[in-house]
């Protein structure tokens, strides 16, 4: 975890632009009705899950892609795979704060038309 906001930090000084993902959620957000998603501390189980739900994902958008074999793997394949089907059929929805960061977040086609739908937010 430290060398990821190493890292971070690192692209910012060099003028890259630079987004914070949650692995978690984008797995949440993507499962179909009745695949399961076991949270990390029931190890085994939970890679599995994901692998699953990867390799899924991975067959949608036509790439012939590795298992992954942790569950680290599994967290940066469902954020690199769910980048790639949103940019074909749903979109990105970017939100930041000052205090906690730039945020980028893949949405399928439903999601998308939920946030088109929604209106925004009340600055009231």
């Amino acid at each position: 975890m430290i060398a990821g906001f190493a890292a971070h930090l690192a692209l910012e000084r060099l003028g890259v632009d630079a987004f914070e993902g949650y692995p978690y959620l984008a797995f949440a957000m993507w499962k179909q009705k009745g695949e399961v998603l076991p949270p990390k501390s029931a190890h085994r189980a939970a890679l599995i899950a994901r692998q699953k739900i990867v390799a899924r994902l991975a067959r949608e958008c036509g790439l012939a892609a590795d298992i992954p074999r942790t569950l680290d793997h599994a967290d940066a394949a469902v954020l690199a795979i769910t980048a790639r089907l949103s940019a074909r059929h749903g979109g990105t929805l970017f939100f930041a704060s000052p205090e906690q960061g730039r945020f980028l977040l893949a949405l399928d086609s439903r999601e998308r038309t939920a946030v088109e739908e929604a209106s925004v937010l009340d600055r009231a």
